[in-house]
């Protein structure tokens, strides 16, 4: 079942997904699995992208449905060919990417569903070692 609704572009643009829709060559649905992709690629170790995508309704994060709906109508304005890209699009999609960035760096702690180990992977520093020396150096 798809993340997004109709009506969750009626609150961005609907005229424009309808105009851009019908002269892309890429589906909406198909848009809204690249721009998912996207955001379940960037938060992913934090968040649990199961459970965010399968929540419905009103139990949907408001905050992924708007990001999700910019880099959606993004990606189908830069498949047209024939017009070009509205400048309100490329601000909306950097925003989106900056948002997914300030995220995944654990700089925005949006209300989201956190994986089960999000403390171990936020404490994690690394490890470091080395193979005991196995020959004498002449």
């Amino acid at each position: 079942m798809p993340f997004l609704t109709d009506d969750d572009y009626d609150v961005q643009s609907r005229q424009e997904l309808l105009a851009v829709i019908a002269t892309s060559t890429v589906s909406r649905e198909k848009a809204e699995l690249m721009a998912q992709a996207m955001i379940t690629e960037a938060i992913n170790k934090r968040f649990d992208t199961a459970a965010i995508f399968s929540a419905t309704g009103d139990d949907r994060s408001i905050i992924v449905i708007m990001y999700m709906i910019d880099l959606t109508l993004y990606i189908l304005h830069s498949k047209t060919a024939t017009r070009a890209m509205p400048k309100v699009r490329e601000d909306r999609f950097t925003a989106a990417k900056e948002w997914l960035k300030l995220v995944n760096g654990g700089k925005l702690n949006p209300d989201l569903p956190e994986t089960a180990d999000a403390d171990e992977n936020e404490n994690y520093l690394g490890s470091a070692g080395s193979n005991t020396q196995r020959f004498k150096e002449w």
